[in-house]
């Protein structure tokens, strides 16, 4: 049976990984529930993990570099609010949330819509070549000045980022627990 694009299939596999979640379902009481919550675990922690990574090779790319500032573009929100009045620790729930979201949207479409999994990859490279000069624009603050080399750098640490993401999400999805 399909559901446009989608077996039913494919789409009842996922309800059922859903619905583990949900306090009081019958299905958090057996072993295939338990190693279901197990997997989807791993897979928030592998995008927490993936997403702070990502925030420390940019640090790393900042203090070896000593001129770059890609640590403080990649939190930036200064062109929603004002820097002073932002606390970090916002900027940086903001930068895990994103890492989140990226993460969930590839793990849906691995388990959904998997002939369009490695495609979405080549669009998530094109978002990140065009996010640069587009945070630079919108930046408030003047230290943001489009640079090559910290283009160059913010594509490798994103590309780091995609290759880890690559990496669990099927890792996860196959492992049996």
């Amino acid at each position: 049976i399909k559901l446009g694009s989608i077996s039913f299939f494919k789409y009842s596999k996922f309800l059922k990984c859903v619905s583990c979640f949900t306090v009081g379902n019958s299905l958090l009481n057996t072993f295939e529930g338990l190693m279901i919550m197990l997997r989807y675990s791993y897979h928030l922690l592998s995008a927490l993990f993936i997403s702070i990574l990502l925030l420390l090779i940019m640090f790393v790319m900042d203090v070896v570099m000593h001129t770059t500032h890609l640590t403080l573009l990649l939190i930036n929100i200064d062109f929603i609010a004002d820097p002073n009045k932002t606390p970090l620790i916002l900027e940086l729930s903001i930068h895990i949330i994103i890492g989140f979201c990226i993460y969930i949207t590839f793990l849906i479409i691995y388990l959904l819509f998997k002939p369009l999994y490695k495609l979405s990859y080549l669009l998530l490279m094109i978002i990140f070549l065009i996010l640069y000069p587009l945070l630079i624009t919108l930046a408030e603050r003047t230290l943001f000045q489009f640079n090559w080399v910290e283009y160059a750098l913010w594509m490798i640490a994103h590309l780091i980022f995609t290759l880890l993401m690559a990496w669990s999400i099927p890792y996860f999805s196959k492992k049996k627990w």
